[in-house]
């Protein structure tokens, strides 16, 4: 998904038709870019129904840049030029504990439960349980690649957008 997203948006945006923008561009790429790791799962025998990617994508036209990401896979924008540095866009995380992302997936009937970490240390991390797979840890993420059989739970390649620039 990292050689085929840039490369697939490249060939939408070289196949524009004049009245397609460029957030509908990157939206297709996403898309795309599922079902070429859906594709390549196939030819090579690999499981896909817990297995998945987020992803990120940028697209920088003279100062403006559009972003797309889906997943845990959070895009910084910053500005460094001389002795200025600032942070001109910081994305929210797309996972279960996000009040929006919550209520998109609770729409499709998907429970989320907090688990312990892993790690040690207390705390507890939202995840998102796939029915029939109710021996895997859940998911931690609400928007991915993938992992196919969260799609009846809400869990969708469908990328946010946001757009900065550094004029």
């Amino acid at each position: 998904v990292a050689q085929s997203l840039p490369g697939l948006l490249l060939e939408r945006l070289e196949a524009a038709d004049p009245g397609e923008s460029k957030e509908q561009l990157l939206t297709a790429a996403f898309k795309l870019a599922n079902s070429d790791l859906v594709s390549f799962a196939a030819q090579h025998g690999l499981d896909l129904s817990c297995s998945g990617t987020t992803a990120s994508c940028a697209l920088r036209s003279g100062d403006d840049v559009l972003v797309g990401w889906l997943g845990d896979a959070r895009v910084l924008v910053a500005t460094v030029a001389g002795d200025f540095a600032g942070i001109d866009l910081f994305a929210e995380p797309h996972v279960p504990g996000g009040a929006a992302e919550r209520q998109r997936l609770e729409k499709f009937g998907a429970t989320i439960q907090q688990v312990a970490s892993r790690e040690g240390g207390g705390g507890a991390a939202d995840r998102i349980t796939v029915p029939g797979v109710e021996d895997a840890p859940g998911l931690s993420v609400s928007r991915a690649l993938g992992i196919c059989s969260a799609a009846t739970a809400g869990v969708v390649g469908q990328p946010s957008l946001a757009k900065t620039t550094f004029a």
